[in-house]
């Protein structure tokens, strides 16, 4: 076999145990409601860095225990999810909500 081939096959198993170690890890990870940083970065899809730069900033929920830092994957999806785009209709139903309340006091005002 060429020299040229070997290195291209290497480099394809490098990369296939480099996938099955984060799948393994993120399976392992799934299981838990607990995870690590390294586990919460992999699972958001994010540098550990710049996980903790968020940590930081305290924009994200942790614990800290014996100087590590611990994530509940509850509370991650709760904050994840907490920036919700109001859709058309949601919008549409909030400013019905608001102009209902401004012509009842209007109205009360009226009286």
């Amino acid at each position: 076999m060429k020299t040229e081939d070997m290195n291209t096959m290497r480099a394809a198993i490098q990369e296939m145990t480099a996938r099955l170690e984060r799948m393994e890890s993120l399976l392992k990870a799934s299981v838990r409601d607990v995870m690590t940083t390294r586990e919460t970065a992999e699972w958001l899809g994010i540098s550990a860095g710049r996980l903790r730069h968020i940590m930081t900033a305290r924009e994200i929920p942790y614990y800290k225990k014996g100087g590590k830092a611990y994530f509940r994957r509850s509370e991650l999806e709760d904050w994840f999810c907490s920036d919700k785009v109001m859709t058309r209709d949601d919008v549409e139903h909030a400013a019905g909500l608001v102009m209902t309340r401004r012509a009842d006091s209007l109205r009360r005002r009226r009286e």
